[in-house]
């Protein structure tokens, strides 16, 4: 249970007093000379107040619209400045806030969520190392990623160790390269978007295929959000690309970033030279969710006509064994813990469908879930058993970020509340809203607020595959 915090708790942190001193005396030195700019100083630290008080429930939008190099001290523990980062400095990442209005512990899940590395370490970190791996980034802001592509993704309690700095000549030098390659494109496309083009050159992407991408999305964005919105959109993009090991610029990647970002899709997607049999696969895995989502269809009479096996039958097939067997190694699973998870929420049986949210076979995959696997629920039921471990294995290496998943109560937090894998058992997941929405997980917790913390989540587990007995 979570302690009520003393009110000198919230204290602000001597390392922030300090910076903010520094901050205001530079500013009257400034504005020495002027009395009437005294005001806005007041004002500027009023501001950083302010924001300070926002970031319990602040989004990532809303947080990329902090200057760059000042983000980081927001959202480290304790607090650090960009400008104070050297080589070997450890700082560690920090989701979660005191609401200076209750003086309790508040864990912002959606500024957890979105805010990646690439956005809040300066421009002059070009390498850093977490665990025992280094993660690099190649241009000034971008994502940082290990020499076989896997992309740095921050938790809260991440620590990250600074492993490399870019000398002033080098972030010149790499500026000035980028501005080139940023006038010679606007001087042959003269009505391309500028804050496009400026975030594509910048992260080794084609202008070209950004602007396809992005266009329509920067047309209907306020110009005063147009900064913040179109550098999520780029960052979705790292985060998709290094999710399902696409290439960079690979037509699978964009096709699945015009589906999400692009009303015109499929002709967008035929100019930038995508061939007409991809289109075609993706407007019908597209086209069949869109029918599920409107309850087009509805039941299991239209599942494909082959061999069915019961449980017990398919679990001594051999080839299923075998596949079954290889994916958990692969995810450091207990297999065991694997057929349970499976028996509970499906009983094994790809004729099974959720005749509200549509989740089908295996572990229930939502057709949403589908798509960004690149395939829809209707393929996943046609599919072989052996096949669908194919997906169930990349679900959860996608979802766990190299986390052994060593108990049953780990597979299951993979798929209610991933988050939650990086925590202690005192945790909670998710607030009040996670709780209200799954009262027959809540009601097992001890809490006196009924939240759901891993003590309630473990119960719920053990007490859902009880009654699983294959053995």
């Amino acid at each position: 249970m979570s302690e009520t915090l003393k009110p000198t708790d919230i204290q602000e942190s001597q390392q922030t007093r300090e910076l903010k001193e520094k901050r205001q005396e530079t500013d009257i030195k400034k504005y020495q000379n002027s009395e009437e700019k005294i005001p806005q100083i007041q004002e500027s630290e009023k501001k950083d107040k302010e924001l300070e008080k926002k970031l319990p429930s602040i989004t990532n939008k809303e947080f990329l619209s902090i200057n760059k190099n000042n983000r980081l001290e927001y959202i480290t523990k304790p607090e650090i400045n960009a400008s104070k980062l050297e080589k070997w400095t450890n700082l560690t990442f920090n989701f979660t806030f005191i609401d200076q209005n209750t003086a309790k512990e508040v864990y912002n899940k959606e500024l957890y969520l979105k805010t990646t590395a690439g956005q809040v370490l300066p421009q002059e970190i070009k390498e850093v190392k977490y665990w025992d791996e280094v993660y690099y980034r190649n241009q000034l802001w971008w994502e940082f990623f290990t020499k076989d592509h896997k992309r740095l993704v921050i938790h809260d309690w991440t620590t990250i160790e600074i492993w490399e700095k870019r000398t002033k000549e080098e972030i010149d030098k790499i500026s000035k390269e980028n501005q080139n390659k940023i006038t010679e494109y606007e001087k042959q496309n003269p009505n391309s978007n500028k804050t496009i083009i400026e975030e594509a050159i910048n992260r080794w992407i084609d202008p070209k295929t950004a602007s396809q991408l992005f266009e329509e999305l920067a047309k209907e964005t306020p110009e005063n959000m147009l900064k913040q919105i179109i550098e999520d959109a780029f960052t979705e993009y790292d985060r998709i690309r290094w999710a399902y090991n696409y290439e960079p610029n690979s037509q699978e990647l964009i096709i699945t970033l015009l589906i999400q970002f692009s009303k015109n899709w499929k002709e967008d997607g035929k100019k930038l030279g995508i061939p007409e049999e991809k289109i075609k696969k993706a407007e019908e895995n597209w086209d069949y969710n869109m029918r599920l989502k409107t309850n087009e269809i509805k039941n299991k009479d239209s599942l494909p006509n082959w061999d069915y096996l019961k449980w017990n039958e398919l679990l001594n097939n051999i080839d299923f064994s075998n596949k079954l067997n290889e994916v958990c190694k692969n995810i450091w699973a207990n297999k065991e813990d694997m057929i349970k998870m499976m028996m509970a929420e499906s009983t094994l049986d790809p004729r099974i469908v959720n005749s509200t949210s549509q989740a089908t076979w295996l572990i229930q995959f939502m057709p949403k879930t589908a798509i960004w696997l690149w395939t829809s629920v209707w393929k996943i039921r046609a599919m072989s058993w052996v096949e669908q471990l194919d997906y169930v294995e990349k679900y959860f290496k996608s979802n766990s970020k190299w986390i052994a998943l060593d108990s049953l109560e780990k597979l299951y937090q993979v798929v209610f509340y991933p988050a939650s894998l990086w925590k202690g058992k005192e945790y909670v997941f998710g607030g009040q809203q996670v709780a209200a929405q799954n009262k027959w997980i809540a009601k097992f917790s001890n809490r006196e607020d009924w939240l759901i913390d891993w003590y309630a989540f473990s119960k719920y587990v053990q007490n859902h595959v009880k009654h699983i007995n294959i053995w």
